[in-house]
């Protein structure tokens, strides 16, 4: 391999700490990142959220309180060409159990290559995914538990990795209209790195995981409005906070507000029944980025049935 493709992968292998300047570039930020619009919009405050896939991404708790099947999809449009999108799956299993499967993905393509002439010498691209499939309970009406496992695996150009990480999630209801959610996440999380045949001296390393620990709130007042909040803290990056409000403003369709670790954020939301029993939602998200990052957007679409 030339040397100007050696540079060019050494300056990807950072590519992952252009999603989150904030926690230090460390390994997995683009699973730090809200995957939906509905999470987006509330501050990334999802972790009491419950009957959506957007909670049960954040608490694995939350997939036993699904009370339905849900589909769904999101995609968001960042800054320096890269990209950000989920598809998922979830369902309740009577009497007391729950089961979702879901797959993240970022990552960048179409980056030009150039040798020391500054000649174009070919295309490349990078990406991030991972594998969730949670599992949860209900322990009582007031107390529900879930774990998630992660399956991770890692593109650049001339190296790849893989990994493994784990989320551990309970729910508690303590009165009506409160919902608790705490959280332990990407226990054990990491990507080890492989460079192959590719070098003369091949390159291992492991890019291990922050380890979250998450409190989750959600509180609805006269049906109408939501308040979410959450603050996550960390033995290696610094702590967050996190807040969201939801009004529905006329039937079917509402407004949302919150602030991402000082990240301004708004949206909306509608949601409707397409057939019979089966209904459908549309989620914006428009985030206004911190430390010069740039503006992004969110789109999810969902179905319950």
């Amino acid at each position: 391999m030339k040397i100007y493709t050696k540079i060019i992968l050494i300056i990807l292998i950072g590519i992952s700490g252009l999603l989150a300047v904030d926690t230090g570039g460390y390994g997995g930020a683009y699973l730090r990142m809200p995957t939906d619009a509905r999470m987006a919009g509330l501050g990334n405050s999802a972790g009491a959220i419950l009957n959506d896939l957007a909670g049960v991404y954040e608490n694995p708790a939350n997939v036993s309180l699904l009370k339905s099947k849900q589909f769904s999809s999101s995609f968001q449009f960042l800054s320096l060409d890269r990209k950000h999108s989920m598809i998922g799956f979830g369902t309740n299993m009577p009497p007391t159990a729950g089961f979702s499967i879901m797959w993240v993905h970022a990552g960048v393509d179409e980056i030009e290559g150039r040798n020391y002439s500054n000649n174009f010498t070919e295309m490349y691209s990078t990406s991030q995914n991972a594998i969730l499939t949670s599992f949860g309970v209900q322990l009582s009406e007031k107390i529900s538990v879930g774990a998630t496992a992660k399956i991770l695996w890692d593109r650049l150009p001339g190296a790849k990795g893989s990994g493994f990480g784990m989320d551990i999630g309970v729910t508690a209801i303590p009165i009506e209209n409160l919902i608790i959610g705490f959280i332990a996440k990407d226990l054990g999380g990491g990507i080890k790195w492989d460079t192959g045949d590719n070098y003369v001296y091949q390159i291992q390393k492991q890019d291990d995981f922050p380890a979250l620990y998450n409190v989750n709130v959600a509180y609805t007042i006269i049906d109408r409005i939501l308040i979410t909040g959450a603050f996550k803290g960390s033995e290696t990056i610094s702590p967050t906070y996190h807040f969201g409000t939801e009004i529905e403003v006329i039937p079917h369709f509402v407004i949302r507000g919150g602030v991402d670790d000082k990240m301004p954020i708004i949206g909306f939301g509608t949601e409707y029944n397409a057939w019979k029993n089966i209904f459908t939602s549309i989620d914006y998200a428009f985030l206004l980025g911190k430390y010069g990052e740039g503006v992004s957007h969110i789109f999810t679409w969902k179905f319950r049935f």
